[in-house]
């Protein structure tokens, strides 16, 4: 099974798009490749691309005016990433995108793909879906940080996302969580004893 074929199985739970567009939906990606380190979007610049993770770990962060960063998110294989902001009110992006690992990210041009929605009802309930669900991803965030304590958000993260445990740098993870790396340690270490 093909990269594109696992994307095609995924949106198909979302919406019955036409067989004879997928082909032509396929062909607006070109494989890009992001050594460890390196940007897909700076904060400040014009995002009109997405993409979506082939191989790798990506990250989403804010930085403050005195220079420190707070990580938004994670994206990793199959995942989809794009700075919704910057793309539908054409303003500069709020965040930066970079790659955490090694990283190969299938890329096309967002205004290409708007044009699938002039093709028919399944391409917009698949835009109008996937904007749901990032919707869905933000407030669920925003409500662990407002309802709950940080062992709890640190047990919610194991949960719902035990692949990355391994694969982000502690720093990261505390980032996201909102605390102090060393914060995060001693909720690590109360986290094993219990």
């Amino acid at each position: 099974m093909t990269f594109f074929d696992v994307i095609k199985k995924e949106f198909q739970k979302l919406a019955q798009l036409p067989e004879r567009e997928w082909e032509e939906f396929v062909s607006l990606f070109k494989l890009r490749t992001f050594k460890k380190g390196e940007f897909f979007v700076h904060a400040g610049t014009f995002s009109t691309e997405f993409g979506f993770v082939e191989k790798g770990l990506v990250r989403f962060f804010y930085t403050t005016f005195e220079g420190e960063e707070f990580n938004q998110t994670f994206k990793k294989e199959y995942d989809i990433m794009l700075s919704f902001t910057s793309i539908l009110l054409g303003e500069p992006s709020n965040f930066s995108i970079q790659a955490l690992e090694d990283t190969n990210i299938y890329v096309a041009d967002y205004k290409d793909f708007e044009r699938f929605y002039l093709k028919g009802v399944a391409w917009q309930e698949l835009g109008r879906k996937i904007a749901e669900i990032n919707f869905i991803i933000k407030t669920k965030k925003e409500e662990q940080f407002l309802l709950y304590n940080t062992q709890q958000r640190y047990e919610n993260f194991c949960k719902d996302f035990p692949d990355l445990l391994k694969r982000l740098p502690q720093l990261h993870l505390a980032s996201y969580l909102g605390v102090s790396p060393e914060t995060l340690n001693r909720i690590i270490k109360k986290s094993r004893e219990l």
